[in-house]
């Protein structure tokens, strides 16, 4: 006999009557929960209307870069049916770099709105605790966002670089040995991608993780992109001190390209070395601030 008052339950029957099955399934892997939280995260970031307009916008630049690539090489070709290949190597380099100098404001663009849309909103409105419940940890809400970031910019550096490249190799006249001597073409431009990747995304998700207010995480974003180019010229102006203009990160990132593609058409004496460690130094820095933010800074402080 039980105590008085104790009820005998059927193991499928709870407290309130109500039927219940044993969970049978097996539970979902750590790596299988962060698929499935960076697929809901790029899908939830895909219906943002202005997400999708930036992309279209950007796609504008991508169909010039197309366009200066195609009537570039096809008139050559009917003017001189001997294409030379530094030619078509100029056209090709000349269209990636001229796509990567006018699609810097898309760039900054979408860097002030989706790392604070990703990182700061949620902090904002705490949704961030449904998030950071196990299994997940702080950590993996941090890599998992920054996946989502890099995937849209890998979209706006990686596939018009990609594409330039194919419309011209395509189109080139050219015996398939000299195609070969342009391959090199590809890595450089997808370098200066992951360059631009890795800056745009490191540094807008570090400002983002500062505040916990979108206002200021939009408007940190611009000033650390815009100000110091500005304060950079300024002083540049009054020194005639070109390291001055190394301020700008937009600048570093200019010099590494030209020196990849072999452009002259500045007239500093910056290094090219010191550009991209300056580059990789600021992105260390913006990595290391955002994953000690994130991982240590309590919803709501």
């Amino acid at each position: 006999m039980g105590k008085k008052g104790a009820s005998v339950m059927s193991p499928h029957v709870d407290g309130f009557g109500q039927r219940y099955r044993p969970l049978d399934h097996p539970l979902q892997s750590r790596r299988e929960i962060l698929r499935g939280f960076l697929t809901s995260s790029i899908w939830e970031t895909v219906k943002n209307p202005l997400i999708i307009l930036l992309l279209l916008f950007n796609s504008f630049f991508i169909l010039i870069a197309v366009m200066m690539t195609y009537f570039g090489i096809t008139e050559m070709t009917w003017v001189q049916p001997d294409v030379p290949v530094k030619y078509v190597e100029r056209i090709m380099t000349d269209s990636i770099s001229m796509y990567f100098i006018v699609g810097y404001w898309i760039f900054i663009l979408y860097g002030a709105y989706i790392g604070p849309k990703l990182l700061t909103q949620p902090m904002e409105d705490r949704s961030v605790t449904l998030y950071t419940c196990r299994p997940i940890t702080k950590l993996d809400y941090l890599m998992v966002r920054m996946g989502t970031f890099c995937t849209f910019l890998a979209f706006l550096t990686f596939l018009p670089v990609i594409i330039i490249f194919g419309v011209g190799i395509g189109l080139a006249d050219i015996p398939f040995s000299d195609k070969l001597s342009l391959m090199w073409i590809l890595p450089a431009g997808l370098g200066v991608a992951v360059l631009v990747m890795i800056t745009v995304a490191f540094v807008s998700m570090a400002v983002s993780s500062l505040t916990n207010k979108m206002a200021w995480a939009v408007g940190g974003v611009f000033m650390v992109f815009f100000m110091p180019t500005v304060v950079g010229g300024v002083l540049y102006g009054m020194t005639g001190n070109e390291h001055f203009l190394a301020m700008s990160l937009w600048f570093n990132v200019e010099v590494v390209m030209n020196h990849l593609f072999s452009i002259q058409i500045m007239t500093h004496d910056i290094h090219w070395s010191l550009s991209l460690g300056i580059l990789l130094g600021v992105s260390a820095f913006c990595l290391w601030i955002t994953a000690v933010k994130v991982t240590t800074t309590e919803v709501g402080t």
